[in-house]
């Protein structure tokens, strides 16, 4: 269970770094919501299952609403290059 968590979160925060890397291409609304839709979901979804890997099982039933979250903000942020931004980019 840890380690599944542990995976999660590494590369969530792996994908974050990236798409900080990727903005200026990106629309920076969609952009924005869906990164941190990925950081909450991923804090959500990562934290109760590694709780739930040490015995404690109440915060366990937030793991769907993290992974759900996680979902619905990768839909967000794979929508970002399809969608143009009104502002300059230089």
């Amino acid at each position: 269970m840890m380690h599944m968590a542990a995976d999660i979160a590494l590369w969530h925060g792996i994908a974050l770094c990236a798409l900080t890397l990727g903005n200026k291409y990106l629309h920076p609304l969609r952009l924005t919501i869906g990164c941190t839709g990925l950081a909450l979901g991923t804090a959500l979804f990562s934290i109760p299952v590694t709780l739930h890997g040490f015995g404690i099982l109440f915060p366990a039933r937030l793991a769907p609403t993290g992974g759900t979250l996680l979902i619905l903000s990768w839909l967000c942020v794979a929508s970002a290059p399809f969608t143009r931004s009104t502002g300059k980019h230089s």
